[in-house]
Parts: structure tokens; C-alpha cells; sequence
């Protein structure tokens, strides 16, 4: 029986993913580096800042201006995401399901606090979770478990009983390092033989997960 819920943000709540694609392939071409540059942008999905610049550094070398790359395409987002803050289909039905039947639910995401914060205080949605961990409130990010160990303590239940949302690999990863129940809905690729053979469940949308969450919580 499953007794909480922890979800991803960007690509599971908002569909943001494809706006910080498009921000970083516009950074990239800007900086000419944008020849070979899918499986990096791929491989970055469910990283914090910190894990990302080392990653670049691997693979551009040490003297990349990794922070000038962040600089322009962290502008680049926050201008598109001005525009539209779009949701994906099923959140408000969800967090309202889980917040009616007292299921314990957290938010577990690579994304710096203040964008967490801003995204969800504008989709008015911050005071559906129980608890809020965050890129920079951990050493390791995702597909290390550091943040999902995190969340479960946060909420207070052990990681065999949560489900965690994902969307990436990366999260997937993270999640069942951690001991937890990973959940994906597919956002910018489907999951590959690795990552299919870690899901506990997959769904095409979070509408579908919520059709089969009272069997799942006996709600």
C-alpha cells in the first residue's frame, strides 16, 4: 500500500522542460556549440547547477564559461516562462485528490529554491506539499537518491511506502536508489530498457496515474 506521494517538477507538474530546451539549443547556438548538443541537454535533465557544470566541464573541457552558458540561457528561460507558465494536464486534479484524502505529498526537484518557490506560488499550488527540498538543498543531484532520501524524511515515511513522479532517467535513477516506488510519465524521451526495468509504474499522464491512486492508497 502506498502512503505518499513525491513528485518532480519540471516536466511532470509544468511543462517547462521543453522551455529550458529551448533556451539552452538558443545559448548553445549563440556559443557555438550547438553542433552534437541533444545528448548533453538530455543528460543534464534532473541535474542542480552543481552536477551540470561539472558535466559541461567534462565534456567542453575546464576552461568553458560554463557560467556564462548558465547566465544567458537561465535569461533566455525566464523570458519565455514570463510569457506562459504551462501546466501539464491533471495537476490541480491531483494535489486535490491527495490533499482531500490526507496523503502526505512533497515536491523533490533539481531546480534552484527561488524558481521552485516563484513556479508554484504562480500556479498557486505551494501549499499542496508537505514539504519542498530543492536543488541547492543537497550535495548530490539526481541520479544520486540524496534528494529523495531527503523528501521521505520530510514527510515522514519510509521510501518503500512513496511513489516518486518522474518524468527523466535521471530521476527514475534517483528514486529507486533512494528505495522508492518510481512513477514515470514520459516528458522529453521515453525510457530506455535500463530505465523501463526500475518503474514500479507508466502512465501517459498524471490524469492517468490519478485514476489508479485510490487503489494504490485504498482512498
Amino acid at each position: 500500500m502506498i502512503k505518499a506521494v513525491v513528485f518532480d517538477m519540471d516536466g511532470v507538474l509544468f511543462d517547462t522542460e521543453r522551455i529550458s530546451r529551448e533556451a539552452w539549443f538558443y545559448t548553445a547556438h549563440q556559443m557555438g556549440i550547438e553542433e552534437h548538443f541533444e545528448p548533453v541537454f538530455l543528460r543534464a535533465i534532473g541535474m542542480n547547477r552543481s552536477d551540470t557544470r561539472e558535466m559541461f566541464l567534462s565534456i567542453y573541457g575546464a576552461d568553458f564559461p560554463y557560467d556564462a552558458f548558465q547566465t544567458q540561457s537561465s535569461a533566455k528561460f525566464h523570458e519565455l516562462i514570463e510569457q506562459e507558465l504551462p501546466m501539464k494536464p491533471g495537476v490541480y486534479e491531483i494535489l486535490s485528490w491527495l490533499r482531500t484524502h490526507k496523503v502526505p505529498t512533497a515536491l523533490a526537484s533539481s531546480t534552484s529554491k527561488p524558481s521552485v518557490l516563484s513556479h508554484l506560488r504562480r500556479a498557486r499550488i505551494i501549499d499542496d506539499f508537505d514539504a519542498i527540498i530543492t536543488g541547492d538543498m543537497v550535495v548530490h543531484s539526481k541520479p544520486h537518491p540524496e534528494i529523495y532520501e531527503m523528501a521521505c524524511r520530510a514527510i515522514h515515511t519510509p521510501p518503500a511506502d512513496c511513489i516518486a513522479v518522474e518524468d527523466s532517467k535521471n530521476g527514475i535513477r534517483s528514486a529507486f536508489a533512494a528505495g522508492m516506488k518510481p512513477v514515470m510519465i514520459p516528458d522529453q524521451v521515453a525510457p530506455d530498457d535500463e530505465t523501463a526495468a526500475l518503474l514500479f509504474k507508466r502512465y501517459d499522464s498524471l490524469l492517468h496515474l490519478l485514476a489508479d491512486l485510490p487503489a494504490m492508497i485504498g482512498g
